[in-house]
């Protein structure tokens, strides 16, 4: 890996621990893995003609932490207790996972 591609890693990873939360991410196989993931509610999504369609919820997700992301995968946030479905991978870098997520449930740990 080149000393680019590593700063780069070091700086996602400091980013994720300032603006994301742990969270337990919950496998199809049913394995808990802790990630740390940064969530953002309320993303506004746009039509073809720039009006406001509806709003949308999103998170990122570090592939140093998780190397494969599926949708119908669940997370957990350990702080909130809220719950998290991912509905689908929306964009992949080299870095990160970004997905398109719903709440399922707000319930404490």
């Amino acid at each position: 890996m080149s000393n680019f591609a590593n700063l780069m890693s070091t700086a996602a990873k400091s980013v994720s621990d300032l603006l994301g939360s742990l969270c337990y991410y919950i496998t199809e196989e049913g394995e808990i893995i802790e990630a740390t993931i940064i969530v953002k509610r309320n993303q506004i999504v746009r039509d073809d003609f720039g009006m406001i369609a509806g709003y949308q919820c999103t998170a990122s997700i570090l592939k140093s932490e998780l190397c494969e992301v599926n949708n119908q995968e669940t997370f957990t946030d350990t702080e909130t207790g809220i719950e998290w479905r991912v509905i689908m991978i929306t964009k992949q870098t080299s870095a990160k996972f970004y997905v398109d997520i719903i709440e399922v449930g707000n319930g404490r740990l």
